[in-house]
């Protein structure tokens, strides 16, 4: 009576914590999702940035040259997105004992062994997803603050190449102000950065 109550209580345990390691790997994938769709945001607006200052006649060499490191980066690179590569049916499927329906088959004895061997697994299975949750919840926080780091050095990048530098009917460097080159360089340095950022991985 003792290990048959002992089975119910592991086997509803572990369904609990099947439903959470679920809950878990959703979360993590939501947020994987969305750090994929920042960098592309992001990588868009660096090739952007780069077609446009490529297009200017005469740039300093120290431009053409920081501007050819990050191109070189960009080019090179492989930003796709993270995979997981969780098979939750495997992860999810326990191979219990079922002594549903040879209750009049086996001894008690037999029925009792068979119930805590069953109890166990269904513990040594809830440590494991245990186990599996707590990494996806380190995943988790990589995700979160690379998300966080991209997004900052992103803005400001963003800020200097939208409000800081016009570039509309120049084709020369000697055309812009000298606020205006000095913006340049920072918005490099600041790709430079981020070009960094995005090989980051987090898995």
């Amino acid at each position: 009576m003792f290990n048959r109550k002992l089975r119910s209580e592991a086997l509803n345990r572990l369904e609990q914590e099947k439903k959470i390691f679920v809950l878990q790997v959703s979360t993590t994938r939501n947020k994987e999702q969305s750090l994929y769709k920042k960098k592309l945001e992001v990588i868009e607006n660096l090739n952007d940035f780069i077609g446009k200052i490529n297009l200017l006649k005469d740039k300093p060499k120290s431009i053409e040259e920081n501007l050819y490191q990050v191109n070189f980066i960009l080019k090179n690179s492989n930003f796709q997105q993270e995979n997981m590569n969780y098979d939750l049916e495997s992860l999810l499927s326990l191979p219990l004992f079922d002594i549903g329906g040879f209750t009049g088959i086996f001894t008690e004895m037999m029925s009792s062994n068979i119930n805590r061997e069953v109890a166990e697994s269904a513990f040594k299975e809830i440590e494991r997803l245990k186990s599996e949750i707590q990494e996806l919840k380190k995943i988790d926080s990589n995700i979160d603050f690379n998300y966080e780091e991209l997004s900052n050095q992103f803005s400001i990048f963003l800020e200097i190449v939208t409000y800081k530098i016009n570039l509309t009917g120049k084709s020369h460097w000697s055309e812009l102000s000298v606020s205006e080159m000095e913006y340049i360089g920072t918005a490099i340095n600041l790709a430079s950065t981020i070009v960094k950022l995005l090989n980051k991985e987090v898995v």
